[in-house]
């Protein structure tokens, strides 16, 4: 293995081990109080530097099944990588400007749609330089043990809102020492079995700066928890919270980042906000869903949005409306600017509220049987 060889002496931190040995120490870690309660300072944080770094969370409380973000970064070294892909060979090539910065984790996964296949990409980006590093990107390649091309995705980070001083729109930056989530998606000919990965490629690049504040329009985030959003015992996990603006902003983009214990991040959760949010009023979001288990490790919540008063009517628009998960995801791929990037987000949220009012309408039509077993027959 070529990659953190004087350092890793594995790639996969199993999730008990991870549990302790990604964990701040200097934080705390502890439990919150009560269902869904408030999240213990420090806790698993990827790592982080001796001085902080990274922030964590504590661990979900009591019967609630949700965790929430907060507390300070504890005390590892810089994290370690984590894959789905642990036979895989990883080489990454940073450019001179940005060594340091490094893929922490990565997460691939496929499944059939149609007469194609869907790749999803997720990971998290490490800033381990001494410089705020802006426009971050990671070109990820997969190959199997032939060396046949199996995956390929660009993915530029989500970070924390900065401002540059050429403009006044929000930029993509990383401070020192914190991490950035990483998504791509895609259509692929030919199915992918994550275990038969072979070698994996980062290529890497971003901007660096000696110094870059974080955007004086920034909202914030509070209470952002991870719960089963269609009840409990359905699967469907996405993140809620609330964000208040700090100045009036409009064209809201919200990215939520669940890490689970293991460092795998099970999908990008977002929503959307296309009016106009005033200076210090709030807004209680939803975000989509996946389904699977809880990633309740920490919670990395990101924003963009402009500035000022929208002129845009949110009661209509030209896009047309996904029917399916299919289309929902092509309009997802084809959005390459901040506009459609908003649009496809506006849309993910209506399809995901008309998918929640039909399962809920079902249960209650429908209620589940009960779950007492039948006595097996006699034999």
């Amino acid at each position: 293995m070529d990659r953190y060889s004087s350092t890793v002496s594995g790639l996969v931190c199993v999730a008990l081990t991870c549990a302790v040995a990604c964990s701040g120490t200097s934080g705390g870690g502890g439990s919150g109080s009560g269902a869904g309660g408030a999240a213990g300072g420090g806790g698993f944080s990827l790592g982080g530097s001796p001085s902080g770094g990274v922030a964590g969370s504590g661990a979900a409380g009591g019967s609630g099944g949700t965790a929430s973000t907060g507390g300070s970064g504890g005390g590892a070294a810089v994290p370690t990588y984590v894959s789905n892909t642990p036979g895989a060979s990883v080489s990454e090539v940073p450019t001179a400007e940005v060594s340091g910065l490094t893929v922490v984790s990565s997460n691939l996964m496929s499944k059939p749609s149609g007469s194609q296949h869907y790749q999803q990409w997720i990971g998290l980006l490490y800033n381990g330089t001494s410089k705020v590093i802006c426009y971050g990107k990671v070109s990820a390649k997969f190959f199997d043990g032939s060396g046949s091309e199996v995956g390929t995705h660009l993915a530029f980070a989500d970070t924390p809102p900065h401002q540059l001083p050429s403009s006044a729109l929000t930029a993509s930056c990383l401070q020192p020492g914190t991490l950035g989530g990483l998504y791509s998606n895609g259509f692929f000919n030919a199915p992918l079995t994550p275990s038969n990965v072979a070698t994996i490629s980062f290529e890497i690049d971003g901007m660096p700066y000696d110094a870059v504040p974080l955007h004086p329009a920034a909202p914030t985030f509070s209470a952002v928890t991870l719960t089963e959003l269609y009840g409990p015992g359905s699967g469907y996990w996405g993140a809620t919270g609330t964000l208040t603006a700090t100045s009036t902003i409009y064209n809201i983009g919200i990215e939520i980042y669940p890490v689970a214990a293991d460092g795998l991040v099970p999908d990008r959760l977002g929503d959307a906000h296309l009016g106009t949010l005033s200076a210090g009023s709030s807004y209680s979001f939803e975000t989509t869903t996946y389904q699977g288990a809880p990633a309740l490790a920490q919670m990395l919540s990101f924003s963009d949005f402009l500035e000022g008063t929208s002129t845009f009517d949110v009661g209509s628009s030209a896009t047309p409306q996904p029917d399916t998960m299919e289309d929902l995801q092509a309009l997802a791929t084809k959005a390459t600017s901040l506009e459609a990037r908003h649009a496809a987000r506006a849309s993910a949220r209506r399809f995901h509220d008309g998918v929640r009012a039909r399962f809920l309408a079902a249960r209650t039509a429908a209620p589940p049987a009960a779950r007492t077993a039948a006595p097996p027959a006699a034999r």
